[in-house]
């Protein structure tokens, strides 16, 4: 993957229109749109993504059903994403000193909204105060890297591991939660982490030992196949990192 095609993605005028083969990247590119279609609240879809092929069977595809995805009658929480804001109303800014194009997809804090009026009106805010005040998860965002090593650079997280049938179990980890470490899980195609590791020409490691903290496995069991589903690695490890921090932030 190229800085130009990750451009391309961001600025507008990717489409879509070459189907994913080994031979490309367009894999990277579909299920990034994916992933943001299933962010993204309902009622902002049919504005924030337009008809295209990567989303040609988006009807399919499992309800997050996440707490960000408010709905039309929920009244009580003052925060909301918007191009509309999905409510009985129309919404408007407090200040006009705010210019934002087109299709810009922000959140806002609604001022009055229990009060008889018009107009709801309040200010852009962001998920992070929205997750500070009142604990809610607010969503998570997707970003495009040109490979392995790009995202590994820089040491910017506390840990990275690597999911791998070689790992260990995730309550086997050991983290320290006091400054809230920022934890990065990397999960590879069907060939594995190996195969992404190995695939970084320039890269120092060799191994998914050399590039990893940690490694990772789904269950202390043989899942009987000779590959792993992605899909069913993401839901089993999310959720086992999770009941791991959530009993070390008990001890």
């Amino acid at each position: 993957m190229t800085n130009e095609s990750v451009n391309a993605y961001y600025n507008g005028t990717w489409e879509g229109s070459l189907l994913p083969a080994e031979s490309n990247y367009e894999g990277c590119f579909y299920l990034a749109k994916i992933l943001e279609y299933l962010e993204c609240p309902q009622y902002l879809r049919r504005d924030l993504f337009p008809i295209q092929k990567p989303l040609k069977y988006a009807g399919l595809l499992n309800p997050l059903d996440a707490q960000h995805h408010l709905k039309s009658d929920e009244k009580t929480f003052k925060f909301r994403p918007i191009c509309n804001i999905g409510l009985d109303k129309e919404f408007e800014i407090d200040t006009d000193t705010i210019t934002l194009p087109p299709y810009t997809r922000v959140t806002v804090e609604i001022k009055n909204l229990n009060e008889q009026c018009k107009l709801y009106r309040g200010s852009i805010t962001s998920g992070t105060k929205v997750t500070r005040e009142t604990g809610q998860y607010w969503g998570y965002s997707v970003r495009l890297m040109t490979g392995l090593q790009k995202v590994l650079e820089g040491k910017k997280f506390d840990i990275v591991a690597g999911v791998s049938p070689r790992g260990k179990l995730a309550s086997q980890v050991d983290v320290c939660i006091l400054n809230k470490p920022k934890i990065l899980l990397v999960f590879g195609g069907v060939s594995g982490v190996d195969a992404a590791v190995e695939s970084e020409e320039l890269a120092e490691w060799r191994r998914a030992e050399d590039a990893f903290d940690v490694l990772i496995r789904t269950t202390s069991l043989p899942n009987g196949s000779r590959s792993e589903r992605v899909e069913e690695n993401v839901l089993s490890v999310l959720a086992q990192m999770q009941c791991r921090l959530e009993t070390l932030n008990q001890l």
